[in-house]
Formats: C-alpha cells, structure tokens, sequence
C-alpha cells in the first residue's frame, strides 16, 4: 500500500548503527527523532572533560523545537543531566514551556543561509551557522555531537554550510525535510 511504502521511507532511519534508538518518545513530526548509539555520548563526554575540563564534553544543537522538548529531554534522560551541552534555536517564545528539568540554553533565534536577512517581516531575528557557533564560544571545538535540525524549510538554504571545513564537525546530522523544492 501507499502508506506503508511512505512508512517504510520516512519512519525508519536511513541509517544502520548497533543501537539505533528513537529518543523523545514514538511520535512521528517535531520532537522525536532516530539516534546512533546515543549512550555513547556520556562515555565520550568523559574522556574529552578529562582531556581539557574547560571544554564541554559534549555538545547538543537543536535548531527548531516548536515547542516540543521531548527529544532534548529524552537525550538528557539518556546521558544524564549535565553531561551534554544542549542549545535549543527556535525564534518564537517557546522557553517559558521548557521542562524545569530540561538542562538546556534557549536561544530565540533561527538559523539562516549566509545570503539571508538577518529578520524578517515578523521582526524574528536569524543567524548563520558560523556566527552561532562563534556566538557559543565553539570554533575551537573538534566536534559537535548531534545536530538536529527541523526548521519547517531552512535545512533547504543551509544544509551547505553543515559541512564548512571552518566549523566544527557534525558528528550526527537528524534532520526532519519540509516541501523539498
């Protein structure tokens, strides 16, 4: 049927890994999103804070919440509180709905491509990916851990700039498409 081959394509992760798990819970749209080996970032986390304790172990960016925590909560729940440094983007005024348990920085801004405007009509304000991360203090960072991206058509105009050799590395990319063009 139509919808099981939609099932088959868009549910299930394009990805294989030995523990592939969906975190934030089994809805489908904002909020959950599929993982590789997602325990392994609190071991990582230690030996980098072991390394250099000036610097986070681990590093969260989720551009896009709409007000849904559950995959950053369902993250945290994972790794534990305070292993991870999460960021959250999203341009409307979803931080007074944050979980008090959530261990996150919200930012109420989005990310735009470099030949973007830095508002629009709505007065929302939008950085590019560099000037984020310089933003956070994370150009010297080797890697962030996961990047997840669900901005309702931004990853069209940015997803170049996800692997710019002057930023760091993104070791997992989720990213939810919208009306590709």
């Amino acid at each position: 049927s139509p919808y099981a081959r939609w099932y088959y394509h868009n549910y299930e992760p394009n990805f294989t890994c030995q523990f592939e798990r969906r975190v934030g819970g089994n809805g489908n749209g904002d909020g959950p999103k599929w993982v590789c080996d997602p325990h392994r970032l609190r071991d990582n986390s230690i030996s980098r804070k072991a390394k250099n304790p000036d610097k986070p172990g681990c590093v969260i960016y989720s551009v896009g919440s709409n007000g849904d925590f559950s995959f950053e909560l369902g993250m945290q729940n994972i790794v534990g509180k305070g292993t991870c440094e999460i960021h959250i983007f999203d341009m409307d005024h979803y931080e007074e709905v944050k979980p008090q348990e959530l261990d996150a920085t919200y930012h109420t801004w989005g990310i735009r491509a470099e030949n973007e405007r830095a508002t629009d009509k709505s007065g929302h304000v939008y950085y590019t990916l560099k000037e984020t991360i310089a933003m956070l203090g994370h150009n010297d960072l080797e890697i962030i851990d996961v990047f997840k991206i669900d901005c309702e058509k931004c990853e069209w105009a940015t997803f170049n700039e996800w692997l710019d050799p002057a930023i760091p590395m993104f070791q997992q990319i989720l990213v939810e498409i919208h009306k590709p063009p």
